[in-house]
């Protein structure tokens, strides 16, 4: 009888993790969409709520970081770039981080330049206050962990950093 209570325990424990995970994701998706969709739209009032509040803090607060970003934009426009797709994969497990949850997952930017189409991938940190319901972003830009957790104390030492790289690909079948 004992043992199959613990059956029963481990399997509704089980459950109720993948449940969890499953929400933690289907969050994580919308807000990983929405972030997307806020960087192709030039919607940079609206990415800055995807962005951490540290690298806000880090670049002189909203306003500063949302002038910083749209004239870094505006820049790489008028070098013959442009941005072609922004996706994602590979995310890691959810790590359980004091009061946050963390995650990183690999990006991947196609981008459109004078000398072709650039694959450039790096990964970026997901973290949320509230469970899940609601991810901000730190985007390592090919940044080590050891520099990444110097910048951001909070970020989890068992947070799993890609490093960056970036190639031109050679024929439309290339992408992805």
């Amino acid at each position: 009888m004992k043992k199959l209570v613990l059956i029963i325990f481990v399997a509704l424990f089980s459950f109720i993790n993948v449940a969890n995970a499953q929400t933690l994701r289907k969050d994580v998706n919308k807000d990983l969409d929405a972030l997307r969709n806020c960087i192709f739209n030039e919607n940079y009032e609206q990415l800055a709520k995807f962005t951490h509040p540290e690298i806000i803090k880090m670049m002189g607060g909203k306003a500063k970081m949302i002038e910083v970003t749209k004239s870094e934009m505006d820049k790489i426009k008028r070098q013959g770039i442009t941005y072609e797709s922004l996706g994602f994969k590979d995310p890691s497990s959810f790590i359980k981080n004091d009061r946050e949850i963390q995650f990183s997952i690999t990006q991947e930017i196609v981008m459109d330049t004078p000398r072709g189409k650039v694959l450039t991938t790096s990964s970026m940190i997901g973290i949320s206050y509230d469970n899940g319901a609601n991810w901000t972003f730190i985007d390592t830009m090919g940044k080590n962990k050891e520099t990444i957790r110097q910048l951001f104390p909070f970020v989890s030492e068992n947070i799993v950093l890609k490093p960056r790289s970036s190639r031109v690909l050679e024929e439309e079948n290339d992408l992805f």
